[in-house]
């Protein structure tokens, strides 16, 4: 809006006496800020060793603790069947050849004080055995006790096959017949 004689009103002048200058700063904000803002340092990027080489090794050595468990459990269960075999094997060879006093020797201790090698020979002798085939091996291990059983034909002078399955009993580290 003009002045009664038209002019238009001038701004006050400013402290210092000469022409008009914008307000001071508050006094709060007339300290000098720092030379640098502290910024967040630039963000790393994640390795690749981390998100796929750590996962990876960590599954490998899992797989291979698994491999090495899996593999001696097979090995001590073959060793077993293997080790049940032989003496299974041995039993019926001496029933075989008639040997009565060895084949009691190889029984358990159970089978051993119960049946003697006269009733091993009146039970064994008249069937006249020739031969025999183990047709079956089942070895297991519950809590810690081991116990196993044998199927075995055995073939006679007349050529019938007389199939049975004997018990094994775990005494040491042998197996051991326990009929």
């Amino acid at each position: 809006m003009a002045e009664p004689g038209g002019q238009v009103p001038r701004p006050p002048s400013g402290p210092e006496g000469g022409p008009w200058s914008p307000p001071q700063a508050p006094a709060w904000h007339a300290y000098p800020s720092p030379p640098y803002h502290p910024a967040m340092p630039p963000r790393r990027r994640r390795s690749r060793w981390l998100t796929v080489g750590l996962p990876v090794g960590a599954a490998l050595a899992l797989g291979g603790a698994l491999v090495w468990f899996l593999v001696g459990a097979v090995s001590d269960l073959t060793g077993s069947l293997g080790s049940a075999q032989e003496s299974t094997a041995a039993y019926a060879d001496a029933l075989v050849d008639e040997r009565w006093v060895d084949a009691h020797a190889l029984l358990c201790a159970e089978s051993r004080a119960a049946v003697t090698a006269e009733d091993l020979e009146e039970h064994y002798a008249g069937r006249e055995l020739t031969g025999y085939r183990v047709t079956g091996v089942n070895v297991r291990n519950h809590n810690g006790v081991e116990s196993g059983q044998i199927d075995i034909v055995f073939t006679t002078a007349d050529g019938l096959d007389d199939a049975t399955t004997i018990p094994l009993a775990r005494e040491g580290d042998d197996w051991r017949p326990c009929p």
